[in-house]
């Protein structure tokens, strides 16, 4: 026997070409791409079949199809050959987009929000948007119109419907109100659209709790106490306007600001709270009144604690009244007193201040040299000669005064050493004794002798002092002679005599 082997004998290799995705009643191209194939055996999944190279075959339900091809050859090595592939068929979808509100010919966006790249659009009819062809056209008011968009994905084509609801609605309100008294008022408004309204009346900005039962009610009655907002607020098919009406009573309108404390023959100004510029305000007493009578605001003068009233009068002679107690402060510049004691210093001393009346807030400038500059009785150790300024207030009125304190250079002598000329021994623990008054005193003698040359007392030290007593007696009211002998640091010294008198 003998055996041939050819080993240049082609496969036959099934293939084609289509699309992954068809419409229903779509035609579906299938274009075979196979080699070496003589006969062509094809089956669509669903029943059809066809022995074409390239045939076309309409599907009638979606669904998932499995495509397979039959391939033979009689020559090849292998002569026959199958593939499968997977077609999906869909229905072209049919749905609806939210219906869209242009209120009061506001421009609006319609349509799909999120499009699909590389599908193409065509809205039908083409009245009154931008674009044709775009997903997402801008609506300019024209009339309420429904819409049809075409959506076409490969051989697909989506239908979306969009209705467009034109909506003008308008609203007007009656003027603000006047009221002479609380009680009832009856209010109105005018409601205009193309359509029926839903009308709030409400005592809130946005509507909430309304006041009315009836939701298209125009007009409503209302008991008012107070000054009042009554808001009304207008809306259908989503669109709304909103207006407002203000009540008001005369009595609400002629209220004076506050009680005032002013200073003594001070211009203050009054005011009226919340004045209606429609109003007549009549202010008395007329003789203070500097500017402004008539009107809401007005200028007066305060010579002494006053009662200013006013009157106010709305066009159609509802009247009001109301009245404010001016109080005019008890601290005026003929109280003050400044002083300083000592008013004239050594380097080195001090000097107590004093601001009176006492009881009110004090300011001491320049506020160098004091213990503390805030309150009215401060210690003040200048090491020059300055003048003190005190402010003194209470809140409303402020007055001012002065005092000036001498700084002069220690001398060994008067003023820097002295002895009062007059003490009051009589136990009542003021002013009992006398002393020698000095800085820098080192060494001194201090006589007092008595009219008839009897010395009476004698220390030569500064810290012990006569009470009026001799040989333990009280002296009797008398003027007594003294000697002083002192010695300063530095070695200066000095020498004065004087009298004292002893009051009882």
């Amino acid at each position: 026997g003998v055996f041939k082997f050819d080993f240049q004998l082609p496969l036959t290799v099934a293939d084609f070409e289509m699309s992954p995705v068809a419409c229903v009643e779509q035609a579906v191209s299938f274009t075979s791409t196979s080699l070496y194939a003589t006969t062509y055996q094809w089956s669509f999944g669903d029943g059809g079949t066809s022995n074409l190279v390239n045939p076309i075959h309409t599907y009638l339900n979606p669904g998932e199809y499995d495509v397979m091809l039959i391939v033979t050859h009689p020559s090849t090595c292998n002569q026959t050959d199958t593939l499968v592939r997977t077609i999906t068929i869909v229905e072209p979808g049919v749905s609806s987009l939210g219906d869209a509100v242009s209120c009061n010919g506001e421009s609006i966006a319609i349509g799909l929000n999120n499009p699909t790249p590389g599908d193409s659009y065509t809205w039908t009819p083409n009245l009154f948007i931008s674009d044709v062809n775009d997903p997402n056209p801008v609506f300019t008011p024209g009339s309420s119109t429904d819409y049809v968009l075409l959506v076409q994905h490969g051989a697909c084509v989506d239908t979306v419907f969009q209705h467009v609801e034109v909506t003008t609605i308008a609203l007007t309100v009656q003027d603000d109100v006047v009221l002479c008294d609380p009680g009832n008022t009856s209010l109105t408004c005018d409601v205009t659209s193309t359509g029926i309204p839903t009308i709030a009346w409400s005592l809130n900005t946005d509507g909430s709790d309304p006041i009315n039962s009836d939701p298209q009610a125009e007009s409503i009655n209302l008991m008012v106490n107070t000054p009042t907002t009554v808001y009304v607020l207008a809306s259908l098919n989503g669109c709304e306007v909103q207006d407002e009406v203000q009540i008001t009573l005369v009595s609400f309108q002629t209220e004076i600001e506050g009680d005032f404390t002013a200073c003594e023959n001070d211009t203050v100004t009054l005011s009226i709270l919340d004045p209606n510029p429609t109003f007549v305000y009549t202010w008395s007493p007329a003789s203070l009144i500097l500017s402004g009578q008539g009107s809401s605001l007005v200028n007066v003068i305060v010579p002494e604690t006053t009662t200013f009233s006013v009157q106010g009068e709305s066009p159609d002679g509802c009247i009001a009244e109301d009245e404010v107690v001016v109080e005019v402060s008890d601290l005026n510049s003929g109280l003050i007193a400044v002083s300083a004691s000592p008013s004239v210093v050594v380097q080195g001393q001090s000097s107590q201040l004093m601001a009176s009346p006492a009881g009110y807030s004090y300011t001491w400038t320049p506020a160098s040299y004091l213990s503390n500059s805030a309150i009215y009785n401060p210690i003040a150790s200048p090491v020059e000669t300055i003048t003190y300024g005190v402010s003194i207030t209470d809140g409303e009125c402020t007055v001012d005064g002065e005092v000036t304190i001498r700084v002069v250079e220690f001398v060994c002598g008067a003023p820097s050493i002295y002895v009062p000329n007059a003490f009051t021994p009589n136990e009542d623990n003021r002013n009992e004794w006398v002393y020698v008054r000095g800085n820098n005193i080192t060494e001194l003698n201090f006589v007092i002798y008595d009219r008839w040359g009897e010395k009476v007392f004698e220390t030569n030290d500064q810290t012990i002092g006569w009470n009026g007593y001799f040989k333990d007696k009280p002296v009797d009211p008398a003027v007594f002679v003294y000697y002083l002998e002192v010695t300063c640091e530095g070695g200066q010294t000095y020498f004065e005599k004087g009298n004292i008198t002893v009051i009882e």
